[in-house]
């Protein structure tokens, strides 16, 4: 009975060695996040790329300290106004903004780690371990409990 006791004693501690032989591998679980953003564009100083004169307009203005109007013609001009990332377009005798466009974008990728899970690595074949058994001696087949350097075919 004592040798039984020592045998399972055995086998327990072999079973829990060889439980922590194989290390866990930590694989991470990535989430990626892409976020466009627009800025602000701000030019100061502005050279018309292309200029159209869109028509003349005849205004009649008081002469100072008279009451007599003479008429003036007046260049209404249209202006094109463009960048790498923005295009603006003014007409007027006293310019006045016509439309703004901006194409300037800013992307922001975000990777977070979403999870980490432990995957079980490749167990190992060779260790050192408890077996039991029949055993072939001279006196013929008789029970066996041993130790010793072992090779394991299947794992479970």
């Amino acid at each position: 009975m004592k040798n039984v006791v020592i045998a399972l004693a055995l086998i327990a501690v072999a079973f829990l060695l060889g439980r922590r032989s194989v290390k866990p591998e930590i694989v991470e679980i990535h989430r990626t996040d892409t976020m466009w953003m627009r800025d602000t564009v701000r030019e100061t100083v502005l050279v018309p790329e292309v200029r159209y004169l869109t028509r003349v307009d005849t205004v009649l203005l008081k002469v100072p300290g008279d009451t007599v109007k003479v008429p003036v013609l007046v260049p209404i001009s249209r202006n094109v106004y463009e960048g790498e990332d923005y295009r603006a377009v003014v007409s007027g005798f006293r310019v006045s903004l016509d439309t703004l466009d901006i194409f300037r974008k800013t992307q922001t990728v975000t990777n977070t780690v979403v999870q980490r899970v432990e995957v079980p690595g490749k167990p190992k074949r060779w260790g050192i371990g408890v077996s039991a058994g029949y055993a072939l001696t001279s006196m013929g087949m008789k029970p066996y409990i041993g130790a010793g350097i072992q090779y394991n075919f299947l794992s479970w």
